[in-house]
């Protein structure tokens, strides 16, 4: 005889039931349990098990963290008609009704503590309560067993609502764990670049290249500052309310340039950086947003969309930068960091990020190799990138001389020879050069690499 659904539902709390009493004879220990709380059959599909899982991992924290240890030993997730349940039994001195009510006030402090179930089940097998009456989670009126009792909702209504707020608990709860993927990555790029030495003319932990007023920690303390600007622009960015202007982007550029300037005491360390990473991580977001897959090419498409807000920018008039100077003096060069990105970055895509991916870089490789990468990546960029400042520094025919002998440094580095490069690093330093522009653009081309390998920034499967 076929079962209905919910003979099936009663029939899987039996046995749930019955695993439970068995712990709790052969360990002597209380038990916990966590079950979904959802209205009508199926318990489960792919969401809700996602949502159980990631509740689950937040109910280990906070009984880990009120000193309540679960008995590995008598650890088990049942999956059947009743959907999935935790059970475990605690080993600890605290009392049942204690118990009870540190698992509570784990319900209470989750946003959507009233879709799942604590309970509690003492040494004798009697079940733990606090005779509280929890309210309706749909109304929000009444008591959930009066409504329940006098059938104020249709099972229907329960399950739509259940099934929408799981969703977007789980896109956001996503969007968060992504917004801080991107920081981190953001702040290993930068601290990425700045580390590598030794590099031609550029600041590194053991030299201040062609530098007097900058050293190594004074790009800790800048990288460091820029933290949470971009974890807090991210999560904005990620906001699906949200659609950040070009104006708005502005302002974040302004507040990241203060928060450097601050650190550095007015030196500036990452203005072209915060520019470079601003405008790609919104990019980025963008298309993690409309749940495509990032790519060179969908990151190349984005790129066009800005291309008329920087042709038009009037900074370039009233802004003293190196870049608006060097644009003015030369304009036929086309030089600095806003024509690369008007061109589509051609010194990321056509130079830098090739190696990335023939040389499969990651953060796990041996530093010997991972240093290796990131100098044929960043003399790749060199010889593509118009740099502003090598050309105010020295001028459009040094510019020409950098790119050759960065040229003839990447094809000895990738016969495995450090003496041309090294020499070029000499080279830079005594000619009082360095290549800001191009550093700038190695983090973002390990920031976009990581980004374009990275499983957290895929899209969301429902």
């Amino acid at each position: 005889m076929t079962q209905t659904p919910l003979e099936k539902v009663l029939a899987a709390r039996e046995s749930i039931h019955a695993i439970k009493h068995a712990l709790i004879q052969q360990y002597k220990l209380p038990v916990v349990s966590m079950a979904l709380n959802i209205a009508g059959w199926p318990k489960t599909d792919r969401q809700k098990r996602k949502f159980f899982f990631h509740m689950l991992n937040k109910l280990h924290e906070h009984l880990y963290a009120n000193r309540l240890p679960v008995s590995p030993q008598t650890a088990r997730i049942i999956d059947n008609d009743n959907g999935l349940t935790f059970i475990a039994c605690i080993n600890a001195p605290e009392d049942s009704a204690q118990i009870k009510i540190i698992s509570e006030r784990f319900e209470a402090n989750q946003v959507l503590g009233r879709f799942i179930d604590v309970d509690v089940i003492d040494e004798s097998g009697e079940i733990v309560s606090s005779e509280k009456q929890k309210v309706c989670f749909f109304c929000g009126q009444y008591p959930a067993i009066d409504c329940m009792r006098n059938q104020r909702h249709t099972t229907e209504e329960l399950r739509k609502f259940q099934q929408n707020k799981i969703q977007d608990f789980l896109i956001g709860n996503h969007r968060k764990n992504q917004s801080h993927k991107l920081t981190e990555l953001t702040i290993y790029a930068l601290f990425t670049e700045a580390s590598l030495h030794p590099k031609p003319g550029l600041v590194s932990p053991f030299d201040n290249g062609a530098h007097n007023d900058m050293d190594f920690n004074t790009f800790s303390r800048s990288i460091s500052a820029l933290s949470p600007i971009f974890n807090q622009f991210y999560l904005k960015c990620l906001d699906p309310n949200q659609n950040l202007t070009i104006e708005d982007m502005r302002i974040w550029g302004i507040q990241a340039e203060k928060k450097m300037n601050a650190a550095t005491e007015g030196i500036n360390t990452h203005k072209g950086a915060i520019f470079l990473m601003l405008l790609v991580g919104k990019i980025i977001t963008d298309i993690i947003k409309t749940n495509e897959s990032i790519s060179i090419q969908t990151i190349k498409n984005g790129l066009k969309n800005y291309n008329k807000h920087i042709e038009n920018d009037k900074a370039q008039v009233y802004e003293q930068t190196h870049g608006n100077i060097v644009q003015k003096a030369f304009p036929q060069l086309k030089a600095g960091i806003r024509q690369q990105v008007m061109d589509g970055l051609p010194a990321v895509f056509q130079g830098g990020i090739i190696p990335m991916y023939t040389r499969h870089f990651s953060p796990q490789q041996k530093i010997e190799e991972l240093s290796a990468t990131l100098k044929i990546s960043l003399l790749s960029i060199m010889e593509e990138n118009i740099d502003s400042n090598i050309i105010h520094r020295g001028g459009p025919e040094l510019l020409k001389i950098l790119q050759q002998k960065a040229k003839e440094s990447k094809v000895a580095l990738l016969e495995n020879q450090n003496h041309t490069y090294n020499e070029f690093c000499k080279w830079t330093k005594n000619k009082n050069l360095s290549p800001g522009g191009s550093a700038d653009l190695l983090a973002l081309t390990i920031f976009i690499y990581l980004c374009t390998i990275n499983p957290l920034l895929k899209p969301y499967e429902f």
